[in-house]
């Protein structure tokens, strides 16, 4: 990854007693270039996918079918009108956190109305091509506290402008193998 990314990274971006807290109002490139500061990447749309399966089949939900409640995931019904501490809920098959609720997450995908979700492996080629495509909205997932069931699905999706940094928005870091 090129350090011009790096120019959008300021490493203040964990307010006073809140380090345990995801990362907010950020942008796209930051949330690259943290990313890169760490030694990692953003996760892909297809692994971030896999990841919020946790081995299950066809899950409708990161913990199963299952519907939302307050106790499962952090979103408009939980009545928090914030981001939490991560790891309030409890995690899925794979112990991942918070993929469902608190914040949405920016993937490493620029936008497209058609998406398969059939899990597949990306080159480091195909990394580097998706890193540097240029686009004004960016894929995110999870759902966030603001918003609805629907949107804490493992198969929801939406799209975010990468340079527009707020409240409800935030990402995840992955590591290639």
């Amino acid at each position: 990854m090129g350090g011009d990314y790096l120019r959008h990274w300021d490493g203040d971006r964990f307010p006073e007693g809140r380090s345990n807290y995801p990362v907010v109002y950020v942008t796209w490139p930051a949330a690259l270039a943290y990313a890169e500061w760490a030694g990692k990447r953003l996760a892909t749309e297809a692994e971030w996918e896999f990841a919020a399966r946790g081995g299950l089949v066809n899950p409708k939900y990161p913990w199963g079918n299952a519907e939302p409640a307050p106790s499962r995931a952090n979103y408009a019904d939980s009545s928090t009108h914030g981001p939490v501490a991560v790891g309030n809920y409890p995690p899925n098959r794979y112990g991942l956190f918070d993929l469902a609720g608190n914040v949405w997450e920016f993937c490493l995908d620029a936008w497209h109305d058609r998406y398969s979700s059939a899990a597949h492996r990306q080159s480091e080629a195909d990394l580097l091509r998706m890193r540097s495509e240029a686009a004004e909205r960016r894929v995110i997932r999870g759902g966030s506290f603001d918003g609805s069931p629907f949107n804490l699905r493992v198969t929801a999706r939406d799209s975010h402008r990468g340079n527009h940094p707020v409240p409800h928005v935030g990402f995840r870091c992955a590591l290639s193998a």
